[in-house]
Parts: structure tokens; sequence; C-alpha cells
């Protein structure tokens, strides 16, 4: 457990799943208790149709971490900035984050085919840039 707050930006139907387990906690109670969390877990994983890999030990199939690293996938492939991405998923360095953001064959075969497409005509860019450097600027032509 930390110390230190974090603000949690969420979309509104999590928001409301979030607000669903804060209701009747009080101000100084945690939002998510710990205290039977194997269980608790175990049960929910089961519930949602995970098989669990032994039900006598109650070792789910599904792990929170691999909930996590999922999360990472999803964040990074719908084009969020891994900084921000990391600012979500509560990494504090940059080496556990990479260790979630696991690389495939298939973001290999994309970043393949993302090379091989044309790159745009830069000049353009770099001509309307330059003339922007080399135009006026608060009435002055600048040398």
């Amino acid at each position: 457990m930390s110390a230190n707050a974090r603000e949690a930006v969420m979309p509104p139907r999590l928001a409301a799943l979030v607000q669903q387990c804060a209701t009747d906690k009080k101000p100084d109670k945690l939002l998510f208790d710990c205290t039977n969390a194997r269980k608790l877990w175990f049960d929910a994983t089961k519930e949602a149709g995970f098989v669990p890999k032994n039900e006598k030990t109650k070792r789910p199939g599904l792990l929170f971490h691999d909930m996590r690293r999922t999360a990472v996938r999803n964040i990074v492939r719908r084009g969020i900035p891994e900084r921000v991405a990391m600012k979500i998923t509560g990494h504090k360095t940059r080496a556990v984050f990479d260790r979630y953001h696991i690389v495939s064959p298939a973001d290999l075969q994309e970043a393949a085919r993302k090379m091989a497409m044309p790159l745009p005509d830069l000049s353009l860019t770099l001509d309307s840039h330059l003339g922007s450097l080399n135009g006026k600027a608060d009435g002055k032509m600048l040398n």
C-alpha cells in the first residue's frame, strides 16, 4: 500500500462502479480492503467464467496482474502516450512499466507494415515552418 494519494481519472462507467464500492465507506477507510483479497479475487474470476487453476488451493486461473498487463497494452494500443499510461496504471518506473507492456509478434508485424508505408510529404510542412520563421513578426521582417 502506498501512502501517496493518486488522482484517478476514469471513464464514466468505471467511475460508477468505483462509486458503488465507496457506498457506505467512511472517509478514513480504504476503498479496496485487502483483508480477504485472495478469496474475493478467486470468487470474482470464477464468477466471470475464468477457470481456476486449482479449486483446492483457490489459485485463480486469472491473476490481478494479468488484468494490469492487459490494461497497459490496451491503453498503449489506443495511442495514449506511454508516460500518461504509466500515470494511469500507477507505474513509477519505466523498467516496471516495460515489464507490463509486452511486445507481441503482432505488434512487430504492425510496426513493419507501418514502416513499409511511404512517408508523408514533409517538404510542405518544412517549407511552411521555414516561411513562418523568415516572415514577419510584430510587423518587422526577420533577418
